[in-house]
């Protein structure tokens, strides 16, 4: 039986396919450079979908350096401990239950939360809790991510999970030259 692609699953496996020697100071440069370009767009009224998507690739991206063990459900599971079915994609989640439909109200401030998570994303937790980095890890990244998506879904209401999913992998292979499914590249 072949599961359904989801966002996170399909973002995760083409990361993964790259073959470069990129470091999280690598991914974060690049998630800067897809931040200025979001920040840019937000506050000239340009089209927000595929840099806020580029964003969220590249906080994936760095959260998968840091932890080889992320996938959709550890993911799900860290960034909503308290919902008990935890079957659906992390879309459904991140974009309230399923409401797909989000005004870009406060979207400036949307995109300055994605820059300080982003920071702290990179530079990890303030305390010496270094048992707690990966929980912690994972609930910043989901934080960011979740962000971008409404920024996203704000722009396109009622965007559905094939559409973002369709627009991750034009955004992976715009970027990377890379589709999810296909062979990575060298380096």
């Amino acid at each position: 039986m072949q599961q359904t692609p989801t966002l996170i699953g399909t973002i995760l496996e083409a990361c993964m396919r790259l073959n470069d020697a990129r470091t999280a100071h690598d991914v974060a440069l690049r998630a800067t450079i897809s931040l200025g370009a979001l920040a840019r767009d937000a506050t000239s009224g340009g089209h927000l979908a595929s840099n806020a998507m580029d964003l969220a690739i590249d906080l994936l991206d760095h959260l998968q350096l840091h932890d080889a063990k992320i996938d959709e459900a550890a993911l799900v599971a860290s960034a909503y401990a308290s919902v008990k079915d935890k079957s659906r994609p992390y879309t459904y989640y991140a974009l309230g239950w399923g409401e797909r439909d989000r005004p870009q109200a406060h979207l400036q401030d949307r995109v300055l939360h994605c820059m300080f998570r982003l920071g702290e994303l990179h530079y990890g937790p303030d305390d010496d809790q270094a048992y707690r980095e990966t929980i912690w890890r994972r609930e910043v990244a989901h934080d960011a991510i979740r962000t971008c998506l409404q920024i996203i879904a704000g722009e396109q209401p009622g965007i559905s999970d094939d559409e973002l999913i369709e627009l991750a992998r034009q955004r992976l292979e715009s970027r990377f030259g890379i589709a999810p499914g296909a062979p990575g590249r060298d380096a």
